[in-house]
């Protein structure tokens, strides 16, 4: 929830309930971590409109600090249908997220752990929550 991610100072993978994109970016303020597959569900021109209120701060060597990267990156999952995150935020972490329909909203799923794991089993952990988005899609009626 957005409300208790601005309180503690902490980053959020928005779910359903947690309210909208824009909310939680004026919630948090720029510096705030908030999921691409949150970022990749909005019309480009309106995620072009929200980069100009994102800090691109690098965390560590491999964070996405332009906003032509982070474009980059954004298209290229939404075209293999599930994102990741490489050490871009904490240097030996690694997560993957596939978009997730529920109640008419699209929200995310996401697997994270140490790289040194999440790299070698990859293509498990994609499926992993691939079958748990369309587990959680059928369970909510959202499965086409």
């Amino acid at each position: 929830d957005a409300e208790l991610a601005a309180r503690l100072g902490v980053g959020l993978h928005l779910g359903q309930g947690d309210g909208s994109l824009a909310v939680a970016r004026a919630l948090l303020g720029r510096q705030a971590i908030i999921g691409a597959t949150c970022h990749a569900q909005l019309p480009l021109a309106e995620r072009h409109a929200l980069y100009g209120e994102m800090s691109m701060t690098r965390h560590t060597p491999a964070t996405l600090t332009t906003k032509r990267e982070l474009d980059a990156d954004i298209e290229k999952s939404l075209k293999r249908g599930w994102f990741s995150n490489v050490g871009e935020t904490v240097s030996d972490v690694m997560s993957v997220a596939v978009p997730v329909a529920v109640g008419g909203e699209t929200c995310g799923i996401s697997l994270v752990g140490p790289i040194h794991r999440m790299k070698p089993a990859l293509q498990r952990n994609i499926e992993l929550v691939q079958r748990a988005a369309r587990a959680i899609e059928a369970a909510a009626g959202e499965a086409g």
